[in-house]
């Protein structure tokens, strides 16, 4: 019996771990956080508006090209309807670049979200939600927590989702070992009822899809190749493939391409009227990142190995 409870016990728990992020930087996974960003998340989201609290702005004394309004961390949400939001690439909002600087907190108001569908924004949920912290340390410090409802002294972030790529595909930030990488496909083709994934095996470990809506799941796969099957059922608008980086890749280059297209049958996959994105790949997100490696002392002189 006691064996019984034992092994019992160990598969809850192992559940609940493959149902958590492996990167500390998902705030909100599943439509629930955790009372750190680095802890289990398990308690659910039910307020129409949260606040991310303890997280750095990159502020107005941060410039690049003596310009500010470019120097902004990126928030990436999906939501249960199958929308998202993705703040990469778009003009910043002032709640993105120095929200409240410097008091460190968002305000995540969901009455301001107008769904595409046309349903009430009382009626959508973040289900998952990825912070790229750009100008500060790239894993969250212990104190970053979610809380509800957000206070409203707050300064409320606009999160819409107008911003969809809708005709190419795209990614929630560049890539970098160690950290998630998303991939966003949107239905590109008239008609597919297989999607086939062709990736760098060295430098990306699928890890699960984060469709909310749509019963897509994922068929026979090798290393390198991922074959999504009913990718657009019930409607679904997009698919939403989650990678991990490994931090100790050996992937040597520079800059990766990911490949996708419409195989109709994943035995006969040629990639013909394919579609690709490249990314850049690089240490940290932060494009003033600086990693000293080693320092050594050699005949009374300081040694200097910087690495990037």
């Amino acid at each position: 019996m006691k064996k019984l409870i034992i092994i019992i016990y160990l598969f809850q728990i192992n559940s609940i771990l493959k149902s958590q992020p492996s990167d500390a930087q998902w705030y909100i996974w599943n439509n629930k956080y955790g009372s750190t960003a680095s802890q289990i998340h398990t308690t659910p989201l039910n307020s129409g508006s949260i606040q991310i609290n303890n997280v750095q702005h990159p502020g107005p004394d941060i410039l690049i090209s003596g310009d500010s309004k470019n120097t902004k961390n990126d928030l990436f949400i999906i939501f249960n309807n199958g929308d998202y939001f993705n703040s990469r690439g778009g003009a910043p909002d002032d709640c993105f670049s120095k929200c409240q600087f410097p008091n460190w907190n968002y305000k995540l108001d969901l009455q301001n979200y107008l769904p595409t569908d046309g349903g009430s924004p009382s009626s959508n949920k973040i289900m998952y939600l990825y912070y790229s912290n750009i100008y500060e340390d790239d894993d969250p410090p212990a104190n970053v927590s979610i809380s509800q409802p957000a206070s409203p002294s707050l300064y409320s972030l606009t999160a819409s989702s107008y911003n969809q790529n809708t005709t190419a595909l795209s990614s929630n930030h560049d890539v970098v070992k160690g950290d998630d990488f998303t991939l966003i496909i949107p239905k590109l083709w008239d008609s597919c009822s297989i999607i086939s994934i062709k990736y760098a095996p060295d430098l990306f470990i699928f890890d699960q899809l984060l469709n909310p809506i749509g019963n897509a799941s994922i068929g026979s796969s090798t290393a390198g190749l991922l074959n999504i099957i009913n990718p657009f059922g019930y409607n679904n608008k997009f698919n939403f493939v989650n990678f991990h980086t490994p931090s100790n890749s050996q992937y040597a280059f520079n800059r990766c391409t990911i490949e996708v297209c419409c195989s109709q049958n994943i035995n006969n996959n040629p990639f013909l009227n394919s579609y690709s994105i490249s990314e850049k790949i690089d240490t940290a997100h932060d494009p003033n990142f600086i990693m000293v490696k080693c320092i050594e002392k050699k005949r009374q002189r300081s040694k200097y190995q910087i690495f990037r």
